[in-house]
């Protein structure tokens, strides 16, 4: 293009075309300075070779492009002392640069802006001694000069940003002035800022990765248009490091305008400037058609509305590590899918958990480095799908795939586990390739809205794998312990690799490739870490033996002789039994001898701790095993005698126990709904009736051996003083002749008022209250903040003989396709004391919120899982501990069996449901 000069700008010609004096001065001065600025800004070059052009030329075309976008109204609104401040910031704005006894260049040239006030002030010392009010001006210059390197929220809030002066009658606006060079600087995109060919042969000078990427986007297909209604700009660049640069200094761009728009023009006072609007920005950056990238919006939307992923993610996400569960159930998804499309795979069931799956889901994190990766063998995804299935929420990828007589039972939600990574990590890299498509990695930044897709890259397997740079650290251990407690029975096997201790085996340099499977690179260093350990299991174990041995309390001669034994029959050849022999065979067997085995042993197992400890463990997997069975038995009594102790403990039905506890194991599994259920219900009975309390008249009652026969059970625990003054006044009347024949018999009031020891159900525990008096025995039972101290098993000694047998339990746990969701599954089967662990997968699976840790409310959905789901399960539990009762002949009502005081509607309505089926099963 033709060199400028400030006689060809438009804005200059404005302040020459005036003919008033003010403007004929300042012009004239415009016009002399002109060559010994241009001459100046030559020396940036010099400082700083490898940074684009910032001479006069640049200075220049900021003058006209900020002319370009005026209106005419602002070309003649705008003061003549205006447009000479303007002018002059923008020959001087730049000029920190050129100083040359800075020694902190990387300081000058980044912070290049708070220099500009020194070749300021020495011009106006040289040039402008005449000029009236020069230090006014020369202040306003400053400010707009160095305001073009401020950050928008700093120079905004700054004072003199809202400064307006009046000079020689003129207005002098500040800010203004301020937003006008910003603006200007950010439209200047002349591919003649950058000498291609200097670029080329003195490529040392564009050493700087940040500077090379600024010269080279100024190479790249730029059009643009700028006028006072539209600033249009339209980029095809072939990079992605400059696609950045590009979208980044465009939106600075839009960002100016609109700040200027509603935070400056509409805080004016003139009647102009409350009617003014500065120019929109319509612009476009795309890849160029020889790129090798492409790029994808990110538009995390809940529908097509309208985006909310960010109020989601604030929101709902609120859990550490709740981006990781829903990888990791992305990552599933995939790996089953893949058996669900593949037509060699006979799957009878809807349940992943009885499909035959081999493959793994792999979780590697680098404390150290901060990176996470999860990586799955499945499907993999094409770019179609990636763009689908990873940047819309509330989506379900697989959810509307259907190639059997069922739909794939799809666990994650597509679109939400992103959503939560973006606010958890600076940088997201999907890896992915299918079965008959290359790979593609995408690139997410944080902020960012758009994805950088490379297509055809090199990758070892077929699947995905998602790499994030996460922004705070935490601990392998801590994510091993949110791993394991929340993927108890997964329907894939997940791996977990601790990426620090697996850099051990490569001499601390990285192992994990992207270019290679994470599987592969764990199996051959699992592999190098058992060829270590098995070199010195041989020693381990002979340790492990003599030190069983040693442990043996017998005579020296029996211990010597174990020993002997022991090394006589070895099939291993160590050195530990080497120096063992020579200690026996050249010692007297004495202490003495005995001593010397005991400190070889000792210094040996040293020797062996320190050589396992240079095969750390990195690998850590979860099987993909059946839930475990509680216990080991059908049924389970435990018998109280007469002080409410533990008596016996037996299998077997019962056959004379007058009171105790009764448990009673249920275990089924249904494939075809996807429910493994195992459970233990509690009841309590007396006298061969499941009853919900047992009293009995507290030990420290006067006379209360007179009550000892008259242990009850009671429908209504406040009747206890009635329901016990009945039965003693029957018994009374039985033994009346007998004590007074003997002398005995003294009159008792008709009414006694006893203390009493309870046991008692209530709230899913056992519970036992002591000496409490009839008249308050309602209150304290109500007093659930008295009762937590009283739990039974908390306050009974178990006889030593039976402390192997379990029937203390702890919280129940529910799974949902393996993974653990806060919720008690105790009132599905509202009978008894109930403990329960159950996995939920397919058509029996609970509908969560958005939240996917607790269950979806709405009433409509609770009855609905209840009647196809929920009652399946009540049925069969009830059937089986029906059928237990009856065979330990135990009478009982269905009062008697159901559990009370249950809030929330899920509980009520499995309460209800569970009524009918007894009704059912017991007519």
């Amino acid at each position: 293009m033709v060199q400028q000069s400030l006689e060809t700008c438009g804005m200059y010609n404005l302040l020459i075309k005036r003919e008033n004096n003010v403007a004929k001065s300042l012009s004239g001065i415009l016009g002399l300075i002109e060559p010994e600025v241009a001459k100046t800004l030559e020396y940036i070059k010099t400082q700083f070779p490898n940074f684009t052009e910032h001479g006069i030329q640049h200075s220049l075309r900021i003058i006209n492009y900020v002319y370009s976008i005026m209106s005419e109204d602002l070309k003649q609104n705008i003061s003549d002392v205006e447009i000479f401040c303007f002018i002059m910031a923008a020959f001087f704005h730049d000029m920190g640069m050129t100083l040359v006894d800075v020694e902190d260049k990387d300081n000058q040239r980044t912070n290049h802006h708070l220099y500009a006030y020194r070749p300021i002030k020495h011009f106006f010392e040289k040039y402008m001694q005449m000029l009236v009010e020069r230090r006014r001006l020369e202040k306003c210059i400053i400010f707009v000069s160095e305001a073009h390197g401020r950050s928008i929220e700093e120079l905004y809030n700054d004072n003199d940003f809202r400064k307006i002066e009046t000079i020689e009658g003129q207005v002098l606006r500040y800010g203004l002035l301020a937003i006008l060079l910003r603006i200007g600087d950010l439209m200047d995109l002349e591919e003649q800022r950058v000498c291609e060919f200097n670029m080329h042969m003195n490529l040392e000078y564009y050493n700087n990765p940040v500077s090379l990427v600024h010269n080279r986007r100024h190479l790249d297909d730029i059009t643009y248009n700028y006028s006072p209604s539209k600033i249009t700009v339209s980029v095809l660049t072939d990079d992605r490091e400059k696609y950045k640069v590009w979208s980044q200094w465009l939106e600075y761009l839009d960002e100016e305008i609109m700040y200027a728009n509603t935070h400056y023009l509409i805080g004016e006072n003139s009647d102009f400037f409350r009617n003014y609007k500065l120019p929109e920005v319509i612009k476009c950056v795309k890849p160029s058609e020889n790129a090798k990238f492409a790029v994808e919006e990110i538009r995390f939307q809940v529908d097509d509305t309208g985006a909310l992923w960010d109020i989601i993610t604030k929101s709902v996400y609120t859990n550490e590590f709740d981006y990781i569960r829903e990888l990791i159930q992305n990552a599933i998804d995939a790996t089953l899918l893949k058996i669900y499309l593949d037509d060699k795979e006979n799957i009878e069931y809807q349940s992943p958990r009885s499909w035959h799956c081999n493959d793994k889901v792999m979780i590697a994190y680098s404390q150290k480095e901060g990176t996470l990766w999860v990586e799955d063998y499945g499907t993999g995804m094409n770019e179609n799908e990636l763009s689908n299935y990873l940047f819309k929420t509330a989506n379900s990828g697989y959810k509307y795939m259907k190639k059997r007589e069922f739909m794939f039972p799809a666990i994650a939600k597509f679109g939400i586990g992103f959503v939560a990574c973006l606010t958890k990590a600076d940088k997201i890299q999907i890896l992915t390739q299918t079965q008959s498509d290359n790979g593609i990695n995408a690139e997410i930044e944080s902020k960012s809205t758009i994805a950088f897709i490379e297509k055809n890259i090199q990758r070892a397997c077929q699947g995905t794998t998602v790499i994030l740079h996460v922004k705070e650290k935490y601990s392998f251990n801590e994510l091993k312990n949110y791993v394991f407690t929340y993927f108890g029975c997964p329907s894939v096997e997940i791996d977990l690799v601790d990426v620090d201790t697996l850099n051990i085996y490569a001499d601390g340099s990285t192992v994990l490739d992207e270019s290679e499977c994470i599987l592969q690179i764990v199996e051959h260093t699992e592999q190098k870490r058992n060829y270590g350990i098995n070199k010195i299991l041989p020693d381990y174990k002979c340790l492990m033996k003599m030190m069983e041995i040693l442990s043996d309390e017998a005579e020296i001669d029996g211990t010597i002789a174990k020993v002997r034994n022991m090394l006589n029959n070895s099939f291993y050849e160590t050195d530990l039994l080497e120096r063992i022999k020579a200690i026996v065979n050249d010692t007297v067997v004495n202490e003495e001898c005995m001593s010397k085995i005991r400190k070889e042993v000792s210094s040996q197992k040293k020797i062996i701790d320190e050589k396992f400890k240079k095969y750390p463990q990195f690998l850590f997997p979860i099987f993909r095993n059946d839930i475990h069975e509680i216990v080991d038995y059908k049924q389970l009594i435990l018998e109280l005698d007469d002080t409410f102790n533990i008596s016996r403990i037996y299998k077997d039905t019962i056959s004379n126990s007058s009171r105790g506890i009764i448990y009673i194991s249920s275990n089924f599994v249904d494939y075809n709904l996807g429910i493994e259920w195992r459970s233990i219900n509690a009841f309590m009975f007396n006298e061969s009736k499941i009853v919900k309390n047992i009293v009995k008249v507290s030990s420290d009652t006067d006379d209360s051996s007179l009550f000892t026969s008259n242990i009850i059970s009671l429908d209504e625990i406040a009747d206890a003083d009635y329901e016990m003054n009945n039965r003693l006044q029957e018994q009374e009347s039985e033994d009346y002749y007998e004590h007074i024949v003997k002398g005995e018999y003294d009159e008792i009031d008709d009414n006694y008022g006893f203390s009493y020891d309870v046991i008692l159900l209530k709230d899913n525990d056992f519970y036992e209250i002591f000496d409490v008096e009839g008249e308050i025995i309602e209150d304290v039972i109500e007093n659930n903040d008295f009762l937590r101290g009283y739990k039974f098993f908390n306050n009974i000694a178990v006889p030593d003989r039976y402390k192997g047998e379990r029937f203390v339990f702890g919280k129940s746990e529910l799974y949902q396709d393996g993974i653990l969701l806060e919720f008690n599954p105790q009132c599905i089967v509202p009978i008894g004391v109930g403990y329960v662990i159950v996995n939920l997968t397919a058509e029996s699976r609970l509908e969560l919120n958005v939240s996917r840790h607790e269950l979806n409310n709405n009433r409509e959905i609770i009855s609905k899982w209840n009647k196809r789901v929920g009652c399946v399960v009540q049925k069969k539990v009830a059937e089986n501990c029906i059928r237990v009762l009856k065979e330990n002949n135990l009478d009982f009502k269905i009062e008697d069996l159901l559990s009370q005081n249950v809030e929330g509607f899920f509980e009520k309505e499995c309460l209800f449901n569970m009524k009918d089926i007894l009704r059912e099963l017991l007519m």
